[in-house]
């Protein structure tokens, strides 16, 4: 991979970053095109792999995924809850990224 792809990437991971409470997530819907998903079910497939290789290595998915709700603008100024959001943390998506490059 080109450094010029790398440091791109990483300053878009960087600026989709969350933070509260100073623990770091990122949303995967927010992510789901850098990590080279362009359809949302097939990115949630491989994010219920990785829950299951947690599972299968003794850990509490609650401890590495969060699923969460987020308001998004459907247009004519209206919102709608979004009701499947996955918050990861940076280990999280690195399972992520090994099951990608799998594929």
């Amino acid at each position: 991979m080109k450094i010029e792809t790398i440091v791109f990437l990483l300053n878009e991971f960087e600026h989709k970053v969350n933070k509260t409470e100073e623990i770091e997530f990122w949303l995967a819907r927010d992510i789901q095109q850098l990590l080279g998903y362009a359809q949302w079910r097939n990115f949630v497939l491989v994010i219920d792999w990785a829950k299951s290789a947690c599972i299968n290595s003794g850990q509490t998915i609650d401890d590495h995924f969060a699923d969460v709700s987020k308001m998004v603008d459907i247009g004519s100024g209206a919102a709608q809850e979004m009701l499947f959001q996955v918050k990861m943390g940076n280990k999280e998506i690195q399972s992520v990224k090994k099951l990608k490059q799998k594929d």
